[in-house]
């Protein structure tokens, strides 16, 4: 049953989604999600009220993208095959619900995978502004303003749901202003990624090498960069930002083993879609929507 536009789908006794320990068959999922509902969703969020092991509260699983230029590679290898769509392009699973983790799983299906060549003659792609030089998120040391992209909050020794923005001194020294929530916003860098501004609205960006100190202020060597150096080593992004989509369709499903006991967490994150179109939208400066309705 959809309780307002939370799709609530109910395990069987020969358990359809749920496998073996805390742990979920989302493709099992996903087509019993189909029986009551088309392939009209870019992507699908799921949720649960019981335990899926999920160590770090959420997750973001990419099937396809058409974006080219971003360093993206599909999470599983086999991509949609199996999963019965033409359309669905990710998956997510959450178990919290703050603004910088909601933001974040939907982000990654553009960011934070590319990375940087210092100079056309350059051999190999860096990542040093990159969580553990690898794709995937940004470092704590990367000056991404107030993106969702990182994971200052445990990198840093952040509060729960706190990120960093760092301020240049202009001597060295770099200090930390808190991003809490209400206040995430994808950085230029994102939004190129994500195909909403051009490359000439970029501008520069930069990291703090060899970090030192901790607390609210430390000191480390600034080291400048611009979309060029992410071109050198991806190449442009394909579709551009004047061609890319804007628009997304994305489902919440609460997955549950009892329909009747659902309805109260269904509701509440019925509440909790709306929200999440917000600041999804006041994220990207109002360049890109999701439509988290189940129909038109």
């Amino acid at each position: 049953m959809d309780i307002g536009h939370v799709a609530v789908i109910e395990d069987d006794p020969q358990r359809t989604f749920r496998t073996a320990g805390d742990d979920v068959d989302w493709i099992g999922a996903y087509r019993k999600f189909r029986l009551t509902h088309p392939d009209i969703y870019d992507f699908v969020t799921f949720w649960s009220d019981f335990p899926v092991e999920c160590e770090c509260g959420a997750f973001y699983c990419g099937l396809a993208n058409p974006a080219r230029g971003i360093n993206w590679e599909a999470c599983l290898a086999q991509g949609r095959r199996g999963w019965g769509t033409r359309r669905l392009q990710a998956f997510h699973y959450f178990i919290r619900e703050d603004d910088a983790t909601l933001l974040q799983e939907v982000g990654h299906h553009w960011a934070a995978y590319a990375g940087f060549k210092t100079s056309p003659g350059d051999r190999r792609v860096r990542f040093d502004y990159c969580l553990g030089n690898e794709p995937g998120h940004w470092s704590s040391y990367f000056d991404d303003d107030r993106s969702p992209m990182d994971y200052d909050e445990s990198e840093l020794n952040l509060p729960s749901g706190v990120s960093a923005d760092w301020v240049d001194n202009g001597d060295g020294a770099f200090t930390r202003r808190p991003v809490r929530q209400g206040g995430y916003a994808f950085c230029n860098l994102d939004l190129y990624l994500m195909g909403l501004i051009p490359p000439q609205d970029v501008g520069e960006f930069y990291y703090i090498a060899r970090p030192q100190g901790r607390g609210q202020t430390i000191r480390g060597r600034r080291v400048p960069l611009s979309i060029q150096n992410v071109i050198r080593a991806h190449g442009a992004r394909r579709p551009s930002a004047a061609r890319s989509a804007k628009r997304f369709r994305q489902a919440f499903v609460l997955l549950t083993t009892d329909a009747s006991r659902a309805q109260s967490r269904a509701r509440h994150l019925d509440k909790l879609r709306r929200r999440y179109e917000r600041i999804f939208r006041e994220a990207t400066g109002g360049r890109a929507e999701v439509d988290t309705r189940l129909s038109p």
